[in-house]
């Protein structure tokens, strides 16, 4: 009897409160030529990810470019490596040996608090580009307000 009445109150809380329970994700990153894949992601903060494929590869934040608070990584080289997001804003990453190449990208968690500094600051970086693709995509994640 008891446990038919804990499982009503299951229901009971899932059914009125739907949208009180999130859980994290974990997005993958893969590795292709000297190119990550996908370039740009978006996930909300508690959200992991997980870069495979990385033979002859690493993944490392670039310190100048990021949000204020965001914990700095900087992966082995040719280790898998996965990383959990809490701090909000857009984070550029590369790739040690290439990204003389251009191998880096980019992940937007949550609000993009500083896109601000990135269109200040981003310009006169090497991952132009990257910053300039996670700008743009960052302004359609807000707009879309997911």
């Amino acid at each position: 009897m008891y446990s038919q009445i804990r499982n009503i109150q299951w229901i009971v809380l899932f059914l009125v409160c739907p949208y009180t329970i999130a859980w994290a994700e974990t997005v993958n990153i893969t590795v292709s030529g000297i190119s990550f894949e996908p370039k740009v992601i978006a996930i909300q903060p508690g959200d992991t990810v997980s870069w495979t494929g990385m033979t002859g590869h690493s993944t490392t934040l670039v310190s100048k470019l990021s949000p204020n608070g965001a914990l700095e990584w900087d992966s082995r080289i040719g280790s898998d490596f996965e990383n959990t997001f809490n701090e909000e804003g857009v984070y550029i990453y590369k790739c040690k040996p290439h990204s003389n190449l251009g191998m880096a990208g980019a992940i937007i968690v949550g609000n993009p608090t500083n896109i601000d500094m990135l269109r200040e600051h981003g310009q006169n970086h090497n991952f132009k580009e990257i910053i300039n693709q996670a700008i743009e995509y960052a302004e359609k994640y807000q707009d879309s307000d997911l």
